[in-house]
């Protein structure tokens, strides 16, 4: 009986573990200038500043982007691409 128990409990399947989109809290967007600081239309709509920090430098107008906070120190990862940077978000308008 205590085996069947023992065994029962190893069969109770486990939760999920987040996904990619769990793990990253932030925004996806477009950059919608050439210079830094960096003004990123959010896909959701609010309109973000990233000033850059350290990293890639090598981004334009149009560049889909992938920012992993909205306030404070994130990263800015250029989709489709392994460019990435260090940045300092913040929103400025919805």
């Amino acid at each position: 009986m205590v085996f069947l128990m023992v065994f029962g409990l190893g069969l109770v399947p486990a939760e999920d573990p987040p996904g990619p989109a769990a793990a990253l809290e932030g925004f996806r967007g477009t950059i919608r200038n050439d210079e830094e600081p960096f003004l990123i239309r959010a896909d959701h709509g609010p309109l973000y500043r990233c000033r850059w920090h350290g990293g890639s430098t090598l981004w334009f107008l149009g560049d889909r982007v992938q920012v992993t906070g909205t306030a404070g120190q994130a990263s800015m990862i250029k989709l489709g691409s392994d460019a990435s940077a260090q940045v300092w978000v913040e929103e400025i308008c919805w």
